[in-house]
């Protein structure tokens, strides 16, 4: 991911990076004044300077509990571990209901 990819997107609240992730250029997130929830689905990528430059106040770093790379911090803003939803296994429809 190179450098100002999300920059300045005042809008953008929450992002969800995937699990094969492995770079992230210099202020990518630059300026996104109301990002406050970056959900990262593998381990800790090797970033550039100030990716979370002007992020809001109550930003929050969130990972998997086995994630590496992670301290109580990442690039200055806290950490918090996170379980997922448990995986569908199924979906089926019988006398009128929904069964998952």
């Amino acid at each position: 991911m190179d450098g100002l990819v999300f920059g300045s997107c005042s809008n953008l609240t929450s992002i969800t990076l995937p699990k094969d992730l492995h770079t992230m250029g210099d202020i990518v997130f630059l300026n996104c004044t109301s990002l406050d929830t970056f959900t990262f689905l593998g381990d800790a990528p090797t970033v550039g300077t100030n990716i979370f430059g002007n992020v809001a106040s109550s930003a929050k770093v969130y990972v998997l509990p086995d994630a590496i790379g992670f301290g109580s911090t990442f690039e200055g803003l806290p950490v918090e571990t996170f379980s997922p939803p448990p995986s569908l296994d199924g979906i089926t429809h019988e006398n009128n209901n929904l069964l998952i």
